[in-house]
């Protein structure tokens, strides 16, 4: 079902891209880190993250890289637009007492409306977003589009918005 939304937010997408770049923060990952952290800081209740509409979009997804933990999405905000108050994906690492504590996010823009606007692809604090518009780089989502993770919550040793974090676990099958 959150596939079906996911699509249907990328077909319906409408193009909201705006950035001002006049002034430039002393230290752009850490300012990211704080936005991120204000603007998530109710979700590390996940009843309250499920309650406005973030639903499931992967299974526990990990890598011999590290973890990235469950995807839980809002197909709403699934568009051609950088909100760094607004991810689109909340990361949660599952607990051995059933509890999920939020560890990240994850930003994701449309591939195809991204491009007909513009020549690079999106960017957070000076890090462009990686680029999963291939067919077989898409993890199962039938869009191009670009993504960034930032680890507002659970510290990555990997770097900040590395795509998966070894402090980060899925529960063994």
């Amino acid at each position: 079902m959150m596939r079906a939304r996911l699509i249907a937010a990328a077909a319906g997408a409408t193009l909201l891209i705006g950035c001002d770049d006049s002034t430039q923060p002393q230290d752009p990952v850490g300012e990211l880190v704080a936005t991120v952290r204000a603007a998530t800081t109710e979700y590390q209740d996940f009843d309250v993250a499920v309650a406005v509409g973030f639903e499931q979009a992967s299974p526990c997804v990990a890598s011999p890289e590290g973890g990235m933990g469950f995807h839980y999405a809002r197909a709403d905000r699934v568009d051609a637009s950088v909100e760094p108050s607004e991810p689109e994906v909340l990361l949660y690492e599952p607990q051995t007492d059933g509890d999920m504590r939020l560890v990240g996010v994850e930003f994701l823009v449309l591939g195809d409306v991204w491009d007909a606007a513009n020549d690079e692809p999106p960017a957070l604090a000076g890090h462009p977003f990686d680029d999963h518009r291939p067919e077989e780089l898409r993890h199962g989502l039938p869009f191009p589009h670009y993504e960034l993770h930032v680890w507002a919550w659970v510290e990555n040793t990997s770097g900040v918005m590395a795509p998966f974090n070894p402090a980060v676990a899925c529960p063994a099958d």
